[in-house]
């Protein structure tokens, strides 16, 4: 509920307060009633949460808008009532002020506080009982003290890491709320793919259900901590949750991760394979070696000697590496190329269906990097 003409039809609608609903007439304002507004946001953040509502006349058995308060703006007021008049102040509390012809609303919205139970201004503690704030008889603050501090808002952001690539993971941890309207800015101090940050934070996120989460490749993170070794990544995120405008920020230093088991298992991995592939290499060397030894003496039928040249040609195999065999860190390794050209050539033997479809990618690669692969590598059958 933001504008006036929401305002109006939800108050035309008459609901009832409650444990989550209370009235307040535009008068307090004027009195500069601090306790009441404290008693009534200590009260929400310790029971379930709620809203109370400024410029509402509940007098007379009927609901109605008062002209709310007609003079400057009172929403930094409130805020400072609000933190100053609660121990220890209720910092899930956001006030709107909604402006309209007659003079300004206050909606205030109180969310359970992780950090509950608080005291009002005159040092008590309350909660909802039905329509009213009361005191807290003390055996109600222990069980609200230890009660679970869950995550209150929905939206989580992480670093995410497939071997050594790279994500942001954006997750509506909430098992209730929808996120609607997930607008990401992306700061960071390394050079990066500027048109998926600006596809985020133009147009964003339409809408995250209960559960669900997006995962966004930034890239390798070898490749930004090569570009600047103190690497960091601030996100920033503005998202709707119901009426209520919310705002996060996490900040991220790639370089806490440079010496973690995230980071180097992958290239020990491939160092492993690249040295189990030589051992085999050599060990079919062996072989050939026996056998041209075991041929040496042998005569064909016009009693000429075979060549160890031929000898070594009938018995020569492809020793070079099957491409399926290897990460893209292996290629990056073995031919000594940049992370952005063994990913694009693993991509190519990954994503592909059939030989044909590989052998027409390969292709298109680059004459010189294609010929410093086939040196270790197999190449893809010609294309027909």
């Amino acid at each position: 509920m933001t504008t006036f003409h929401e305002l109006e039809a939800f108050i035309a609608d008459e609901p009832a307060e409650s444990v989550l609903l209370e009235y307040k007439s535009s008068k307090i304002l004027s009195k500069g009633e601090h306790q009441a507004i404290c008693k009534a946001v200590s009260a929400f953040a310790n029971s379930a949460g709620g809203r109370f509502i400024i410029g509402v006349d509940a007098s007379g058995g009927r609901l109605r808008l008062d002209g709310g308060w007609t003079q400057a703006s009172k929403l930094d007021w409130l805020y400072r009532t609000i933190n100053d008049g609660t121990f220890p102040s209720v910092e899930t509390a956001s006030v709107i002020e909604i402006v309209a012809e007659t003079g300004r609303y206050y909606i205030v919205n109180v969310k359970v506080s992780p950090r509950a139970p608080h005291q009002s201004q005159d040092h008590k503690y309350y909660k909802r009982r039905g329509s009213h704030s009361d005191p807290m008889e003390h055996y109600e603050i222990e069980d609200v003290r230890n009660r679970p501090k869950a995550k209150l808002l929905p939206l989580e952001v992480s670093l995410h890491f497939e071997r050594t690539l790279l994500s942001i993971k954006f997750r509506n941890c909430s098992q209730a709320e929808i996120i609607d309207d997930l607008k990401i800015d992306v700061e960071t101090n390394f050079p990066n793919d500027e048109g998926l940050l600006r596809r985020l934070k133009s147009r964003g996120i339409k809408q995250m259900r209960p559960g669900t989460e997006h995962v966004f490749l930034l890239g390798a993170i070898s490749g930004f901590l090569k570009a600047n070794e103190e690497a960091a990544i601030l996100v920033s995120s503005v998202y709707r949750r119901g009426d209520v405008i919310e705002r996060e920020a996490a900040e991220f230093h790639l370089s806490d991760y440079l010496y973690t088991s995230i980071v180097e298992p992958p290239i020990v991995d491939a160092i492993r394979k690249v040295g189990q592939k030589i051992d085999d290499v050599t060990s079919a060397i062996g072989k050939l070696v026996w056998k041209a030894e075991a041929w040496e003496d042998m005569r064909d039928a016009t009693g000429l000697r075979l060549s160890q040249r031929t000898l070594r040609g009938l018995l020569r195999e492809d020793q070079r590496f099957d491409p399926d065999e290897f990460s893209w860190q292996a290629y990056a390794i073995i031919l000594g190329i940049e992370d952005r050209e063994a990913i694009d050539l693993h991509h190519v033997f990954t994503s592909f269906p059939d030989a044909k479809s590989i052998a027409e990618e390969y292709c298109k690669r680059p004459e010189e990097l294609r010929l410093k692969f086939e040196r270790y590598f197999k190449a893809p059958g010609p294309v027909d």
